[in-house]
């Protein structure tokens, strides 16, 4: 008798909401700051950090 391993996905779920009114505050530039940046990934949710000096 052979043992075969049975791999089962697992299932999530989660609920976002992305309100454009959250929005940081527009610079002289025309730029928004103190936004928040997330990354939808296989994993999950994360947030993201950006350097702003070496841009």
């Amino acid at each position: 008798m052979s043992t075969q391993a049975v791999t089962r996905g697992v299932r999530r779920t989660m609920k976002l909401v992305f309100a454009p009114w959250t929005a940081g505050p527009v610079t002289e530039q025309d730029e928004i700051q103190h936004e928040a940046e997330f990354e939808i990934w296989k994993g999950g949710l994360r947030g993201c950090t950006e350097d702003f000096d070496t841009i």
